[in-house]
């Protein structure tokens, strides 16, 4: 009967250990209740770097989607955000954390990553929308 308590306790450090690495490794991020905010304003793109089946099936409003192997090839059609806020999001993390690093690279300097991703996002009950980019 302790094993399925080991399991959770060990599932939640994990998890926070986790949240902690890519807090320190993973550059600046804004959490989903800073980027609602950031929408109502209208002063932040959501860069979408999920497969474009993925953005269909339900992604934040307004968002735009760039895979995440295109973002480097994509780049003069972001140029126009190159001085603005960025926050970039994938299902998860990793395509995310990728897509910043080319974005930091090639000079944009306003790149965050959404706390949670697409996944957290769900999760809290955010909004959704679906179907292709208008």
């Amino acid at each position: 009967m302790v094993w399925p308590f080991v399991i959770v306790v060990g599932a939640v450090v994990l998890s926070f250990v986790v949240m902690r690495y890519r807090a320190a490794h993973g550059g600046p991020s804004m959490t989903s209740a800073e980027l609602v905010g950031r929408l109502e304003r209208n002063d932040c793109l959501v860069l979408d770097v999920r497969s474009a089946d993925e953005y269909s099936s339900g992604h934040i409003p307004g968002a735009r989607n760039v895979p995440h192997h295109q973002v480097a090839r994509r780049l003069e059609e972001l140029k126009s955000y190159r001085d603005k806020d960025i926050a970039v999001c994938c299902e998860v993390g990793l395509r995310a954390h990728m897509a910043r690093k080319v974005l930091a690279k090639a000079g944009f300097e306003h790149v965050y990553h959404l706390t949670g991703d697409m996944a957290g996002w769900r999760r809290e009950g955010l909004p959704l929308h679906t179907g292709a980019t208008p």
